[in-house]
């Protein structure tokens, strides 16, 4: 992974407050470094696998190479789309899913911004 994030501002991956103890313990267990390398294993999948609703986008990546280097837990992935969300790199697509219970999900793309920076991290 090339460094794509560097020189942004320190990242520091959070807990709500009504969160169990081992979310908290969890997120404290990330440094900046580990979790801008996870967003990128996020945004590297959607990029090549992409727009992805966030079922498939745990699919996809269980079966990516990028899996065995930054596993990550279902949560995990859906937290770094959303941290990538926020940083304008992925947006809602538009396009919405029925899951197999019946619920809507939003299908998730890579903004031009979320392409720039993953070309550049090659």
């Amino acid at each position: 992974m090339s460094e794509i994030f560097q020189g942004e501002l320190e990242l520091t991956a959070h807990a709500r407050r009504t969160d169990p103890s081992t979310s908290h313990e969890a997120a404290k267990s990330l440094s900046s470094d580990t979790l801008r390398r996870s967003q990128y294993a996020v945004l590297s999948v959607m990029c090549e696998r992409g727009p992805l609703d966030d079922q498939r986008l745990l699919r996809e990546y269980a079966w990516s190479d990028v899996s065995t280097t930054f596993p990550q837990s279902d949560s995990g992935l859906r937290t770094r789309r959303k941290e990538l969300v926020s940083q304008g790199l992925v947006e809602d697509s538009g396009i919405k899913l029925t899951s197999p219970s019946g619920r809507r999900m939003i299908v998730w793309q890579v903004t031009d911004k979320g392409i720039t920076r993953w070309r550049s991290g090659e």
